[in-house]
């Protein structure tokens, strides 16, 4: 069976109560993709319904060493502190999610989550986590500007916060300053050399800079680590696209050739549906 096949037969015995069997599957998934993290979730689902706590701690960990954003990894996790009797260490989860995915912003009323998001700066002012959440919402709603000061306002207390610096340097490409999203793409790499979408976002901003070859590696490190992710067949498209364009020579120092405009086109097509 194929890395997906095996994935898709994981949930299969997990959702028919066979935890054991979907904990072999999973692991399979991840021996051979260990940047698969939906598979490191779900088998940290597994070990946590054979009550196996401390694997499934590890194996949620993993889900979020490679994804930071998935909250329900960090709400399973909150759980099994709260078992284990470390109810600080479940209480700083249980805020993390909330703060992360408010109720307002789920539901679809943005004017809400943001006034819940500014509540928590004003209670916690000096926390980084609550102005990067601000961001990462206004980063959502497209207001790349203000998504842009309270990343900044989060990176001043915290400056080597790989999330917020990601997300600053998503809101940066939005905002057409591809040379500052680069300079925070590659701080993410230097400080999560495994995380796949720090690449996939970096290629973006080098391509819309004409760095072609630069460009063409990170496309390639994304299908490196995580060839089974959603973003790998956007990079694998995008790969192909700069691969041709420098094969026949058109790569000039200024994107603004016709030629390279339209491969630049293609790309941003590409990398505009990517979440936030």
């Amino acid at each position: 069976m194929t890395i997906e096949e095996t994935y898709r037969r994981g949930l299969e015995l997990l959702d028919q109560g066979q935890a054991a069997a979907a904990v072999e599957a999973f692991a399979r998934v991840v021996e051979l993709d260990p940047g698969h993290a939906n598979a490191w979730f779900q088998k940290g689902l597994a070990h946590d319904a054979l009550e196996s706590l401390e694997s499934a701690l590890a194996d949620y960990e993993r889900a979020l060493q490679i994804d930071p954003r998935c909250v329900d990894a960090i709400v399973n996790r909150g759980f099994i502190h709260d078992r284990r009797g470390r109810p600080e260490a479940a209480i700083h989860d249980y805020d993390l999610a909330l703060s992360m995915a408010p109720a307002h912003a789920l539901v679809g009323e943005p004017d809400k989550a943001l006034a819940d998001h500014r509540r928590s700066i004003e209670l916690a002012p000096r926390d980084p986590v609550t102005h990067r959440n601000l961001g990462a919402l206004l980063l959502s709603l497209d207001r790349f500007a203000e998504a842009i000061e309270a990343l900044d306002a989060g990176l001043t207390q915290a400056p080597e916060g790989a999330l917020a610096l990601l997300y600053r340097g998503k809101a940066r490409a939005k905002a057409q300053d591809s040379g500052g999203a680069e300079k925070d793409l590659t701080r993410v790499v230097n400080l999560e050399p495994a995380w796949p979408e720090a690449y996939f976002q970096r290629a973006s901003a080098r391509a819309q800079l004409g760095k072609v070859d630069d460009a063409i590696a990170d496309c390639r490190k994304v299908l490196e680590l995580a060839p089974t992710e959603p973003m790998a067949d956007g990079a694998a498209r995008i790969l192909a696209i700069l691969e041709k364009a420098r094969s026949r020579g058109r790569t000039p120092a200024a994107p603004v050739a016709s030629a390279w405009s339209r491969v630049l086109a293609w790309v941003r097509s590409l990398f505009r549906g990517s979440r936030p």
